[in-house]
C-alpha cells in the first residue's frame, strides 16, 4: 500500500458542528485532514445528517499517473477534471472565482444564475442548459459527458436517473455548514478538483482574515441591537434556528439574534402571532427577497398588512437584498467578509465608516 501522510497547512480554524470535509486545512469541528498519500488524495465528505458516517470518499489521482492498485473503496477521479456539470449557482461561483469557467460544460436552473459570463456561455452553446435540477434533462447531460457533477444531497433523497449516468456525482454539503467562514471554506475543496489549490486557499485565506478582522470589532461594540429575519410564506414564517448560518452572522455583526438561544441548525417554522410576539419591538430586521424591482415599504404591506405592526418597520430599520440583482447566492457565500461589513455598516456605522455595504442595504421607501 501508499504511505497515507496527513498534510499540514495553516488555515482558519471553523468552528461549530458541521457537515464539512475534511481538506487539508486543520478543522476544529472534527480534526480530521486529507489524506495525501504516495500517488493519490483522499478527501472525505462527511454525513451531514449522522457526523459520525461518511457521506463519500473520493480518491483523487492525477490525469498523467497511472491509476494505483490497491486503491481503497471510493470515487475515483482523475485530476484536475477537465470539464464539469453543475445544479447550483453557488458552485458555478466557485469554478468562476477559481477562473476555470472553461471547463463548466453544463448546469442547471441558469435562471438563478446571474454571472454574465455564464450568459454569454450559454448563449454560444459553450455551456448546456439542463433544465431544473429536480428534472434533469439527462439526455443532454450524457451528450455532453463531463467529468464529474456537482450536487448537493438532501435527507433520505437519491438522484434518480441522474445516478444510472456513470458520470461521477460529487456531493457538496456546504449548504448545511452553519457559519459563514465554513460555507466559504468549500472553495478548497473544488480548488483540489480543478487543480486550483493555491488559488483556493488565497482566496479563502484572504476572506477568512478579513472576515475575523471586522467580527473582532463588532462583537466588542458596547450596544447589542436586537433583529430578526425574513417574511412570512403562506401561513409560516421559517426563522433561521439558533446554531444556523444566519445567527452565527447576526452574532458577528454584534446584534442579538431573537431566536438565537434554540438549538436548530436550520429553519423554524412559526406562526406570523408567535414572530410577531418575540418580535415586535426588534430594533432590525432583514429580509431577503427574489425580484426583478426593488422591494419597497409600501410593497410589504400589500403583501401582508401585519407586516406594517413591527417597530423595524415603523422606525424604517428593514435592512434589504434583493438576490435577483446582487448575486447573493453565487458570490456573497463565497464574501463572508463583504456580507459581515455589510451588516456591521448597518447596524453599527460607526464601526465601518469607509464600507459600501453591496448585498444588504437599507430597504426602499
Amino acid at each position: 500500500g501508499s504511505s497515507a501522510e496527513p498534510v499540514k497547512v495553516t488555515g482558519v480554524e471553523t468552528a461549530g458542528p458541521g457537515p464539512g470535509f475534511s481538506c487539508g486545512v486543520h478543522d476544529a469541528r472534527t480534526n480530521d485532514k486529507t489524506l495525501r498519500h504516495k500517488n493519490f488524495t483522499e478527501v472525505t465528505v462527511r454525513n451531514p445528517w449522522d457526523t459520525l458516517k461518511i457521506l463519500q470518499r473520493y480518491l483523487l489521482v492525477a490525469r498523467d499517473q497511472p491509476l494505483p492498485e490497491d486503491l481503497p473503496e471510493g470515487t475515483i477521479l482523475r485530476t484536475p477534471i477537465q470539464s464539469i456539470a453543475c445544479l447550483y449557482s453557488v458552485h458555478a461561483g466557485m469554478i468562476s472565482r477559481l477562473k476555470s469557467l472553461d471547463r463548466l460544460k453544463a448546469v442547471a436552473e441558469p435562471q438563478f444564475i446571474f454571472l454574465p459570463e455564464i450568459h454569454a456561455r450559454l448563449s454560444r452553446k459553450e455551456i448546456v442548459s439542463l433544465g431544473e435540477s429536480v428534472d434533469l434533462d439527462i439526455e443532454k447531460l450524457i451528450e455532453v459527458q463531463p467529468e464529474a457533477v456537482l450536487v448537493s444531497p438532501f435527507e433520505n433523497a437519491g438522484y434518480g436517473t441522474l445516478t444510472k449516468t456513470g458520470i461521477p456525482l460529487i456531493e457538496c454539503t456546504d449548504y448545511l455548514e452553519n457559519t459563514p467562514l465554513g460555507r466559504a471554506e468549500w472553495i478548497k475543496f473544488i480548488g483540489l478538483l480543478l487543480g486550483k489549490e493555491e488559488e483556493a486557499f488565497l482566496v479563502f485565506g484572504k476572506s477568512a482574515e478579513r472576515y475575523e478582522q471586522i467580527k473582532s470589532k463588532a462583537i466588542k461594540a458596547i450596544r447589542k441591537p436586537t433583529i430578526f429575519s425574513e417574511l412570512k410564506t403562506g401561513q409560516v414564517w421559517y426563522v433561521p434556528g439558533g446554531k444556523s448560518y444566519m445567527s452565527c452572522l447576526f452574532k458577528d455583526a454584534g446584534a442579538q439574534y431573537l431566536w438565537e438561544e434554540t438549538p436548530d441548525t436550520g429553519s423554524i417554522p412559526l406562526a406570523y402571532e408567535a414572530v410577531f410576539e418575540k418580535a415586535s419591538n426588534a430594533d432590525y430586521w432583514l429580509i431577503k427577497y427574489a425580484n426583478q424591482k426593488t422591494m419597497t415599504y409600501k410593497d410589504l404591506v400589500s403583501d401582508f398588512e401585519g407586516y406594517s405592526f413591527f417597530s423595524a418597520f415603523r422606525n424604517r430599520k428593514i435592512i434589504a437584498c434583493n438576490t435577483v440583482t446582487c448575486h447573493y447566492y453565487e458570490e456573497g457565500t463565497l464574501e463572508p467578509e463583504v456580507i459581515l461589513a455589510d451588516l456591521v455598516r448597518l447596524i453599527h456605522p460607526e464601526l465601518t465608516e469607509e464600507h459600501q455595504p453591496i448585498y444588504f442595504q437599507w430597504m426602499a421607501e
